[in-house]
């Protein structure tokens, strides 16, 4: 499963949130996450990685940023069968 985060780092709290917006059919669910670290050395895609495994109960190996490492908005994959 493919989703779509929207980052917000340096944050005084750890939150990953599904977004309301409406969105067509076929494309990837939205999320909103707020991380506490700062977007250096790796540090904040680290976190999310947790984030996202703990909120989808998976193991973090399972998770994995396919775009935008670099930016505020990431494409995620998620990979079910890797859970435990």
């Amino acid at each position: 499963m493919v989703i779509v985060i929207t980052v917000k780092t340096n944050q005084g709290t750890q939150l990953l949130e599904r977004t309301s917006k409406a969105h067509a059919p076929g494309d990837p669910p939205q999320y909103i996450a707020w991380l506490r670290s700062t977007p250096e050395k790796g540090k904040a895609n680290i976190e999310l990685i947790r984030l996202v495994a703990r909120y989808f109960k998976t193991h973090p190996s399972a998770v994995r940023i396919l775009r935008g490492k670099t930016s505020r908005r990431k494409f995620v994959l998620i990979n079910k069968t890797a859970s435990t």
